[in-house]
């Protein structure tokens, strides 16, 4: 996985509302509510982990490069065609490219795995070190 330039990623962006007709708006809640369903995929019932990961960084992070790399690909394709498509197929492109189930059989989740071990440990730790000083003030 590439990591992607943030000068790059707002030049595709650009050019899938212009290929699509969505919004700023339109672009970011389908990246936050995909990236969100996702995390349900990828924790299945671990709502605990899910919660943690989902206020992380690290994780919207992995999410965003994995989602401007996907975009790259798609705005290099549609530069390409030989016609110009409607909004309406530009946008069932973008949609398609971006599948929640494309997606999560795609992208690389090695990255992802380790650094959600990580996430967690260190949530674990903060909590474990929280019930120490909470029986610590306790007993005082």
């Amino acid at each position: 996985m590439i990591k992607y330039n943030i000068n790059t990623a707002a030049t595709n962006d650009q050019k899938i509302k212009q290929y699509t007709g969505l919004s700023e708006s339109d672009l970011f809640d389908l990246r936050f509510n995909t990236g969100i369903e996702f995390l349900k995929l990828q924790c299945g019932k671990d709502n605990w982990g899910r919660k943690h990961l989902e206020g992380s960084k690290f994780y919207w992070n992995w999410w965003l490069n994995t989602w401007h790399n996907r975009d790259a690909e798609w705005v290099n394709y549609m530069d390409k065609l030989l016609y110009t498509p409607s909004y309406r197929e530009a946008t069932n492109r973008y949609l398609l490219a971006h599948n929640l189930d494309l997606l999560y059989k795609s992208c690389n989740r090695s990255i992802l795995d380790s650094g959600f071990a990580l996430v967690i440990n260190k949530d674990n730790t903060l909590r474990q070190l929280r019930r120490s000083e909470q029986n610590y003030f306790e007993k005082i």
